[in-house]
């Protein structure tokens, strides 16, 4: 008689539940150790019915940037009337950002852009990343005020590398809108010892020293808040330039036995049609190198030549921000709930104090 196999009952490992999956992580800007860097930058699409009644208008957004260097969402601060605002927004989401940094690893974070529109038609895109060799600094102003190259003053100035562990890198101040290129008459030359006065006009011009904006020429004037331009030994070249004007070269030597301590340019731009432009604000504070901050609300957002936005309340005068000089920087402060505000600080060694402090109130919308 057969006896029947016996079943042996097998066990069944329990099945594990799935991780759940981490929703991405948003660093805020404080905690960052590299701040989200501007490395394409596509203008946008000035709207006709603008351009034909010469509408200008400021536009302020917040962008938030993926851990691959993408905008995933973009925020209104600041609007403008008749499609403005819609064509920064459709701009903006085609930027591509180098990402934000924490603990050596990419993070998504939120930063500011300002688009100044000037009823000036915006530059041709920059090239993709993936047809440069590397990236190259954009001639900017489309601000990272987080700011163009429509003017290369509206841009997120995207500027060099940010170094490592650096959370203040300040791009360069660039111009309300691109150089004119136009060829200069020959240039004169002058000798001083150590510095140069501006004393032409219109006082508008924008001035270039060696090639880099630093400013117009009521900011280097030595007059009503303006400076003189201090040289550093060796030949330099001034260029003044401003639409619908003869643009204006100069070199100046400078050397101990120059006759002049301060040289004076007092040549005027010759005019050459009616083009509008750009007014900038006199300076509100000059400072020899650093500036700190004592902004009201607390929460107040820093950004400089459109620049990543950096809390105003780390720029304390026990941490100051440095500012390059020579140079006129145009700095905007922002906060939720509250009238964006932009302004001007001179930086230079020929202001009279070593610091500034810029105190102000940012008013309720």
């Amino acid at each position: 008689m057969s006896v029947p196999p016996t079943r042996t009952p097998t066990s069944v490992p329990p099945t594990r539940a799935p991780s759940p999956v981490r929703p991405p992580r948003t660093v805020a800007l404080e905690a960052l150790d590299r701040l989200p860097r501007l490395i394409h930058f596509v203008p946008p699409k000035y709207p006709e019915e603008a351009i034909r009644r010469r509408l200008r208008g400021l536009v302020v957004l917040r962008v938030l940037v993926s851990e691959a260097g993408v905008p995933l969402e973009v925020q209104r601060v600041q609007g403008a009337p008749l499609g403005l605002t819609e064509a920064a927004e459709e701009a903006v989401l085609q930027w591509r950002f180098e990402p934000a940094v924490a603990e050596r690893e990419p993070v998504r974070t939120w930063t500011t852009v300002r688009i100044p529109f000037e009823a000036i038609p915006f530059a041709t895109p920059s090239p993709p990343p993936a047809a440069r060799q590397s990236p190259t600094p954009l001639p900017l102003r489309a601000t990272l005020v987080a700011s163009p190259t429509p003017r290369p003053s509206v841009l997120p100035a995207a500027a060099p590398p940010v170094p490592a562990g650096s959370r203040r890198f300040v791009p360069p101040p660039a111009p309300p809108e691109p150089p004119s290129g136009e060829a200069a008459p020959q240039a004169p030359i002058y000798r001083a010892r150590r510095a140069v006065r501006l004393g032409l006009s219109p006082e508008q011009a924008r001035v270039f020293l060696d090639g880099r904006y630093i400013g117009i020429v009521d900011d280097w004037d030595n007059h009503a808040g303006g400076l003189i331009l201090p040289l550093t030994r060796g030949p330099h070249l001034v260029r003044l330039d401003l639409p619908g004007y003869r643009p204006f070269e100069a070199e100046i030597d400078v050397t101990s036995n120059a006759e002049l301590d301060v040289v004076e340019l007092g040549d005027d731009l010759v005019r050459t049609a009616r083009i509008p432009f750009a007014r900038l604000t006199p300076p509100i504070a000059a400072t020899r190198g650093t500036l700190s901050f004592a902004i009201d609300p607390p929460d107040a957002v820093v950004s400089v030549n459109g620049g990543p936005g950096m809390p105003a309340a780390s720029l304390s005068q026990a941490d100051p921000l440095e500012l390059p000089g020579p140079g006129v920087h145009e700095i905007t402060l922002s906060a939720p709930g509250r009238v964006l505000r932009t302004i001007r600080v001179m930086s230079s060694k020929s202001a009279p104090t070593e610091s500034a402090i810029v105190r102000l109130r940012l008013n309720p919308r």
